[in-house]
């Protein structure tokens, strides 16, 4: 076979299968933005529903980010409560829970992850609304 024939067909399969990667990432995202906006922005889930999904919006905003486009301050809140989450995760392990009876609530002995995904589920609901308002903004 001629090998410019070649290397033209070669391109075209790469370009084919790339341009379908391309476009399975595409649903991926859209259907994983409309189910967080639901679990976040819809107000009859129950808080352990959304408390369960926060280590997958932490998953999807770790991939995703650069497509979402939020305004400024939730951007700056989520890189902030990304930053910290994965801070207080690292601190966490092997970690108690709770503080030991008998000492002071800022002792390092205990693990604060739970009031961290708090944070995040707040803002996560913040942006929700934001995007059920406006859905062209977020």
């Amino acid at each position: 076979m001629n090998p410019t024939i070649l290397i033209s067909c070669l391109l075209v399969v790469s370009g084919c299968l790339l341009g379908s990667g391309h476009a399975q990432s595409d649903d991926e995202f859209t259907t994983e933005r409309q189910r967080f906006l639901h679990v976040y922005g819809n107000s009859t889930v129950d808080e352990a529903t959304r408390y369960s999904n926060v280590v997958d919006l932490i998953k999807f905003y770790e991939t995703y980010s650069s497509r979402l486009s939020l305004k400024s301050p939730f951007n700056y809140r989520a890189e902030e409560h990304l930053r910290w989450y994965k801070e207080e995760q690292e601190r966490c392990e092997g970690v108690r829970p709770f503080p030991e009876p008998g000492y002071p609530m800022t002792a390092p002995s205990y693990c604060t992850l739970s009031f961290v995904k708090r944070r995040i589920v707040e803002l996560a609901e913040e942006i929700a609304s934001e995007a059920i308002k406006s859905p062209r903004g977020s």
